[in-house]
């Protein structure tokens, strides 16, 4: 479909998409121009832009550096304030132009929160390090038990696999054992294929799909 029958169909997703084709500040002079030349009447163009103005202010990628002039520029809200504001967009409106940049920004979001790291963002890093320390300290309270009730050692690790086993976590290792070395398996100084014994267990996670290595096994050669 082209400009012209995108135009009389939808007017302000186009005027978006000019902005956003400019790749740089434009006046209203400048976005009609592209509009007329597709075959447009200028009458037509500057009475649906009268009407598209507050729209296109609602837009999250489109902003006003001066009085006369928009540009396009990329979503710097949270996520929690981007799904807010798509909130109250999608029960008033179905304009998916204006939505469809919101959901991308809260998939970004979503998506780096996967990734351990200083690229993760900062809510979602605190979510993610207290359910991990809600496990840890859940583990080290059933540990203390067993060792306050006189259990040794063996006893304590072996609750402990039951535990991880209970999650899906499969032991890479155990302890002791030689193997060939791999490097999406084990951590340590050695070559691929050469022997290496294992000096602490690693874990596979297998979830609701491909199992992931969340834990290497650390592993040194052969002597």
């Amino acid at each position: 479909m082209g400009l012209l029958d995108r135009f009389d169909k939808d007017a302000e997703s186009v005027f978006a998409e000019v902005i956003e084709r400019a790749g740089r500040p434009v006046q209203l002079r400048d976005i009609r121009e592209v509009i007329v030349e597709a075959g447009a009447d200028p009458i037509t163009v500057n009475r649906r832009w009268k009407s598209a103005q507050k729209r296109l202010a609602e837009h999250p990628q489109i902003g006003r550096p001066d009085k006369t002039h928009y540009e396009w520029s990329p979503v710097t809200v949270t996520s929690g304030r981007a799904l807010t504001e798509l909130t109250d967009l999608a029960l008033k409106s179905s304009r998916s132009w204006i939505v469809q940049p919101y959901v991308k920004a809260i998939k970004n979001v979503l998506a780096a929160a996967e990734n351990s790291g200083p690229r993760a963002r900062p809510d979602w890093t605190e979510q993610s390090t207290r359910e991990k320390v809600t496990l840890l300290a859940d583990v080290v309270a059933g540990a203390d038990q067993l060792a306050a009730e006189d259990q040794k050692a063996p006893e304590i690790v072996a609750w402990l696999m039951r535990e991880a086993q209970d999650n899906r976590l499969d032991v890479i290792g155990p302890v002791g054992a030689a193997v060939d070395f791999a490097a999406e398996r084990h951590e340590g100084n050695a070559r691929a294929g050469e022997r290496v014994r294992i000096r602490r267990c690693g874990f596979i996670w297998t979830g609701t799909g491909k199992p992931i290595i969340v834990l290497k096994a650390l592993a040194e050669p052969v002597s």
